[in-house]
């Protein structure tokens, strides 16, 4: 069968993708063991012959429609692991069972109840469940936490210590700050973030020193930990602490650009964060060091400040002045909720057509195309005309460094950026005969979408869009003599 044209069993089809990974398998098993190594195969939690979801029952099959045979598998015994991935249930757990049982394969599952049949691993995340002390994920994610007994806080059992602990950072019982701020410096990782958590609940503001030496700490988890921490307790210089700990040498991508964001929105929300610190963020924007630059402008577009005439200026100065390309690309995100005044339009058509680097040319198409908007009358028919000669860059013969994605965000943003001017601009790009490889982009962008995450499309959608691929009408031209 020809499957590009012709009806196929695609059931039958899965399972021939999946003998190749079955034999890959046996080779990769037969290699391994001669090491003593050994291979664990993660499948669906309830249908085992497909790969497993990511993101919940609707989620999106990681490899696709791959035919799982794990049957095979577990009787010739090259896997040595058969694990069941969350959501799962008893019911299929005991299937499990039954397919492992008397093979070479062990079983094993995320989550379940605690009537899974002995002998069936159960395992915890590396995360909070795990770090919890308690052996079984549901005591913690089922907020089943029992009181422990208050001198855990001194034993010498490290699972002691981080069972209390999680109990106090949960509500289930409570302790004196006092007692809980020595286990901030315990030997044990996990005791020492127990800890942190726990003096984020009990909410003393005693705790605020030890919370702050601890954005010293060697070990990155405890220090962005503690930052979150420290916003918990309103400690008074927290967002200055904060960006002082930004600017080591030390800090890393979770700190700088998960737990700030983090600690400052939740400052936002309980209306803590004010002018004052604003304007001390705004100012960092223009700090010598480009870490701190950075993380200032990922601050500000996530809590969507004031339009104010200082942070425009710091907008307008980055887009001339910064060096960093990434800096620039995260002021032009601000600048997407300004109005268009002369001097940001302007500024957006020297980005995209003066700018050295390629993603914040496409960056400043993208905020160009939000801001005209506002001025459909006198702005958006310029805007439209140059995105769109943008969008033409990457036809035929493109040299660009960003001719293999680009030419996606662009389009997107004629599309979705202009509304039905934009989607007109690109049907009429799609029956340029002249320039195949632009009118194959056009109609990807209007017909094949693919935005930020997972864009889910049926097998009929699929077949509907290809309807409209302007190649069909090439192929179909008579030909010239």
């Amino acid at each position: 069968m020809d499957i590009r044209t012709q009806p196929f069993d695609k059931v039958a089809w899965c399972k021939l993708r999946g003998e190749y990974l079955t034999q890959f398998f046996r080779e990769f098993h037969a290699s391994l063991s001669k090491n003593g190594k050994k291979i664990a195969m993660c499948v669906d939690g309830k249908y085992p012959y497909w790969p497993c979801r990511w993101g919940g029952e609707k989620g999106v099959r990681t490899a696709g429609k791959l035919w799982m045979d794990v049957e095979t598998w577990t009787k010739e015994g090259i896997v040595d692991e058969l694990n069941l991935f969350h959501p799962v249930n008893d019911e299929a757990i005991q299937k499990g069972f039954e397919l492992c049982k008397g093979t070479p394969t062990q079983l094993s599952t995320w989550g379940g109840s605690d009537k899974i049949p002995a002998g069936v691993k159960q395992l915890l995340t590396v995360n909070y469940d795990l770090e919890s002390g308690f052996d079984t994920w549901r005591v913690y994610y089922g907020n089943n936490i029992p009181p422990q007994p208050p001198e855990a806080l001194k034993s010498s059992d490290v699972y002691a210590k981080r069972r209390i602990l999680c109990a106090i950072e949960k509500g289930a019982q409570t302790a004196p700050a006092s007692e809980v701020i020595p286990l901030a410096k315990d030997p044990d990782l996990f005791v020492k973030r127990g800890a942190l958590r726990a003096l984020g609940t009990l909410k003393d503001p005693a705790a605020i020193p030890i919370v702050e030496a601890s954005l010293l700490d060697p070990e990155n988890s405890v220090r962005w930990q503690a930052a979150i921490v420290l916003g918990q307790l309103n400690a008074s210089n927290c967002v200055e602490k904060i960006f002082e700990a930004v600017a080591r040498t030390n800090s890393t991508f979770q700190f700088n650009f998960h737990a700030v964001g983090v600690v400052l929105q939740d400052l936002k929300e309980k209306g803590r964060l004010t002018e004052e610190h604003m304007e001390f963020i705004t100012a960092r924007t223009s700090d010598p060091d480009p870490k701190v630059r950075e993380v200032a402008w990922i601050v500000l577009r996530r809590l969507l400040p004031r339009r104010t005439e200082r942070l425009g200026k710091a907008v307008l100065r980055t887009l001339k002045e910064d060096s960093d390309p990434y800096a620039k690309e995260l002021a032009l995100a601000v600048l997407i909720n300004f109005e268009p005044k002369p001097e940001y339009v302007d500024a957006l058509y020297e980005s995209m057509s003066g700018d050295k680097d390629a993603v914040v040319q496409v960056c400043a198409c993208k905020t160009l195309a939000s801001i005209s908007r506002q001025d459909s009358k006198t702005l958006q028919p310029k805007a439209l005309k140059t995105v769109t000669a943008f969008f033409r860059q990457y036809g035929q013969g493109c040299e660009r460094t960003d001719k293999d994605w680009g030419w996606r965000v662009v389009g997107n943003t004629l599309r979705d950026g202009f509304g039905a001017d934009g989607k007109e601009a690109l049907e009429q790009m799609m029956h340029h005969t002249e320039d195949k490889r632009l009118a194959e982009l056009a109609w990807r962008v209007v017909y094949l979408k693919q935005e930020d995450g997972f864009t889910p499309m049926t097998e009929e959608q699929d077949r509907e869009a290809h309807l409209h691929h302007p190649f069909l009408k090439f192929n179909s031209e008579p030909k010239a003599n």
